[in-house]
């Protein structure tokens, strides 16, 4: 078989955008590709996942990605393919199996009629890519899976004086990179990040019921007056909660204001929020609080939190200061539903 084939570009921009276009020695478009392509993808991680960025136009550029993405795959056919549109193989191309491999392990082996072969990599792919979303020490086990898979469609009915280990060895090394890299971005994220739901209106109106947020954890962050945080439920509020809440498995985490930090004194009379013995600006909440609080001065690791929904708030006006050992995060962005996506961040910030 001829190294002209349209399918060894295909395969190579498969596991790199533009990289099947520098094997046709297309080189501007190869960075075309590729710039368009990782552009797209980047722009989509930052509208999702900043504080300041739309999930809606997130979603859009990773769209766009998608559609970039396989453009390229078409468009790296081509250079090769002398203007012939892609067509399904009728004879067995052993370099369309190793495509149909990368897609899903399995297909290559069920194109080539290797059916048994076919079955085994298709289920050990589904359950290993079940496993390793639940398992991070299952995260090699499926780009594994496929380079195998590719290495053995590109083996089978070839003989040994016709196959070049060069191209079928880069795409498998490229292959597992790749697939290794993209399969680490959600932990590194969830090593950053939490998903919250919100589970009642004691933040209203700055948070809704049902509203999801992303919360940026960091052993070193340390919260500020007017930050959102997400915490663990202090022992006091588990106390001094009905029954009924505390088997609610919701009631585990809370999401409330910073009004006081460490060294601080609070008080609340007259509908009004003191800190330090100075009234508070508080634009973002529902209505004043109606009830008295004595003034309350915070420890070394103590902080001080109220919903901004503050008569309908189980906070720090009923249990009391929280410690910083609960503290998952700062709340930092909605990003569902698409129509309140927004920075939770304090507007000086």
């Amino acid at each position: 078989m001829s190294q002209s084939n349209p399918w060894i570009a295909v395969n190579l921009s498969v596991c790199l955008p533009g990289l099947g276009h520098i094997y046709a020695a297309q080189y501007p478009k190869a960075g075309a590709w590729f710039l368009g392509t990782l552009g797209c993808a980047l722009l989509a991680l930052r509208c999702v996942f900043a504080a300041e960025g739309n999930t809606a136009v997130g979603l859009f550029f990773a769209g766009a990605a998608v559609v970039v993405y396989a453009s390229c795959l078409l468009d790296a056919y081509y250079c090769l393919s002398e203007g012939a549109p892609p067509a399904f193989p009728r004879s067995r191309d052993r370099w369309f199996a190793v495509f149909l491999s990368q897609v899903l392990p399995g297909l290559g082996h069920l194109y080539l009629q290797r059916l048994g072969l076919g079955a085994v990599l298709m289920v050990a792919m589904i359950v290993a890519s079940n496993i390793a979303s639940q398992s991070a020490l299952w995260i090699a086990v499926p780009p594994t899976i496929a380079a195998i898979a590719c290495c053995s469609a590109y083996q089978v009915n070839t003989s040994p004086r016709s196959r070049s280990k060069t191209l079928i060895t880069a795409i498998v090394i490229l292959l597992l990179v790749v697939r290794l890299g993209v399969a680490s971005l959600p932990l590194a994220l969830n090593a950053q990040l939490e998903r919250f739901v919100v589970p009642s209106g004691s933040m209203q109106p700055t948070l809704q019921v049902g509203d999801r947020m992303f919360v940026r954890k960091s052993a070193a962050y340390r919260p500020q007056l007017g930050d959102l945080i997400v915490f663990r439920s202090p022992r006091a509020a588990r106390s001094s909660a009905p029954q009924s809440s505390r088997n609610n498995q919701s009631e585990t985490f809370f999401v409330k204001r910073v009004i006081g930090t460490p060294g601080q004194t609070i008080e609340v009379q007259g509908g009004q929020v003191y800190l330090n013995g100075q009234a508070i600006d508080e634009p973002y909440l529902t209505e004043a609080p109606r009830y008295r609080l004595a003034p309350v001065t915070l420890g070394p690791d103590q902080y001080f939190v109220l919903g901004d929904n503050r008569n309908n708030s189980y906070d720090s006006h009923v249990w009391g200061p929280m410690n910083q050992s609960v503290i998952v995060g700062q709340a930092y962005k909605i990003y569902w539903p698409l129509d309140r996506s927004q920075s939770l961040l304090p507007e000086d910030r």
